[in-house]
């Protein structure tokens, strides 16, 4: 997937990083009330092998609000140019975050909190991904 800085995000060739996905749009309120959630968790654990990336569904007709929300961000943005991204399937809902364990497998499968995502909820998933060795996988979550 292009992101916006030129680069490609492929999540199959981050294998042995923590990899979360998060499908958002600029006019969801949901979704940019978790964006500085996952910035944080993103820049307080990427050199732990995390990666991620936040696709935008607002199009290209969305491009330049997207390019100026994204500034705000350290963490790679894509603009999605369908509902059913190569590899993630259909994205019924947004907000929509998925994570993937170091070995590919898929932890967290549209995962939404009624809330909103924080800190306490990427920490009670992510954070015991990061930590788990090859030898020793992580235990999937609750499906929460």
């Amino acid at each position: 997937m292009a992101l916006l800085d030129g680069n490609v995000f492929d999540s199959a060739s981050e294998k042995g990083k923590v990899v979360v996905v998060n499908f958002w749009a600029t006019w969801c309120a949901p979704c940019r009330a978790e964006m500085p959630a996952l910035d944080a968790y993103y820049r307080q654990h990427h050199d732990e092998g995390l990666a991620m990336v936040a696709i935008s569904m607002d199009g290209a007709d969305g491009a330049a609000k997207v390019r100026d929300l994204a500034t705000q961000f350290t963490f790679p943005v894509a603009i999605g140019t369908s509902d059913r991204p190569p590899g993630y399937g259909r994205v019924w809902r947004l907000p929509m975050t998925l994570v993937i364990d170091r070995a590919g497998i898929l932890r967290k499968d549209q995962w939404y909190e009624e809330d909103g995502l924080d800190a306490a909820a990427l920490d009670r998933v992510i954070t015991p991904l990061l930590h788990a060795t090859p030898a020793m996988p992580a235990k999937p979550s609750d499906g929460n």
